[in-house]
């Protein structure tokens, strides 16, 4: 399932706290997934990037994407994003330590992920 949503400005966090820019999308219908961290792909103007993804609680409308093998500037444009597989569940944390750590592991889920399949940047 593809689903296309238009990059806006977050609060950074992710960018802060991991260096792990990501662009969060906004959708004009509603996204059906379950909340939770996903791999998938994400296209750019045609080419297509290796991603981590995550889909926020419901009513948070709520959803990033970090693309491996990625540097540039996504503000305003419009993205197409594919979630494969669902990594892992969304949990509160009770400390910037646990979101840190579940943020490594669902990151490196994907990258393991990927290692298995085709290259980067098709």
């Amino acid at each position: 399932m593809k689903l296309s949503g238009q990059v806006v400005r977050g609060q950074g966090f992710a960018t802060m706290a991991f260096d792990l820019p990501t662009a969060n999308l906004e959708f004009v219908e509603a996204v059906s997934l379950e909340p939770g961290s996903y791999t998938g792909y994400t296209w750019v103007a045609g080419t297509r990037y290796e991603s981590v993804m995550y889909v926020g609680p419901r009513g948070s409308e709520k959803f990033e994407t970090h693309l491996f093998a990625f540097s540039g500037d996504l503000y305003g444009q419009t993205l197409e994003v594919e979630p494969l597989k669902k990594i892992s569940a969304h949990v509160s944390w009770e400390s910037e330590e646990q979101m840190k750590q579940k943020v490594a592991a669902d990151v490196q889920k994907a990258r393991d992920y990927f290692a298995t399949q085709s290259s980067s940047v098709l």
